[in-house]
């Protein structure tokens, strides 16, 4: 599997409790898989206070999230979307790299 490629991912891992079920389950790429682990939230460096990670069955990707189509990044809007976007490492050089390509083949966002 590379990163590209998705994969399913419990929302709230197991360890933290989570459960098997549809509800808590969402596809996710490799490399944001990995990096969250069993992480469900995260310090804003904006807000200084701790927030849950986005929620991709309960809230609404923009209402969190903007792209800067030209440099194929995700900006965090919201301190639950600068969570996830820094705990994720949503901006790696692989993941712009492959963005930048998706939006210029109309395939994102």
């Amino acid at each position: 599997m590379t990163s590209a490629e998705c994969g399913v991912e419990h929302i709230v891992p197991l360890y933290r409790g989570g459960k098997d079920r549809m509800s808590n389950l969402a596809l996710a790429c490799r490399s944001c898989n990995l990096r969250k682990g069993t992480n469900i939230s995260g310090l804003d460096s904006t807000s200084k206070t701790e927030v849950s990670l986005f929620h991709p069955r309960q809230e609404r990707w923009n209402e969190h999230f903007q792209v800067e189509t030209e440099a194929g990044a995700i900006v965090g809007i919201t301190p639950t979307g600068r969570v996830t976007v820094t705990s994720l490492e949503i901006n790696s050089p692989t993941q712009l790299i492959a963005r930048q390509l998706w939006i210029r083949l109309g395939l994102f966002p």
